[in-house]
């Protein structure tokens, strides 16, 4: 009796391969995911998804916080030598 049963496309998988499932999703239905299957493989698997929109995300985050910091220092900078 299978545990894990794919419900994207009927694939079946025997309790002990609850990894072998979610890299199944991963690799076979990563568009068809919501956000909570991609929360859940995270999480249980330690697998990265390499089209994980929030990394991207973060990375744009930080950049802009670094260049709004730059331009405050740079403006401080600017203002003080005047």
């Amino acid at each position: 009796m299978s545990e894990y049963e794919c419900s994207y496309c009927g694939d079946s998988f025997d309790n002990e391969d609850e990894l072998e499932y979610l890299e199944h999703l991963k690799e076979n239905h990563y568009d068809d995911l919501g956000r909570i299957d991609k929360k859940h493989i995270r999480q249980h698997s330690g697998i990265r998804l390499s089209k994980d929109p929030t990394q991207k995300d973060l990375i744009v985050q930080t950049g802009i916080i670094l260049a709004g910091l730059a331009g405050t220092v740079g403006l401080a900078v600017f203002v003080f030598v005047l």
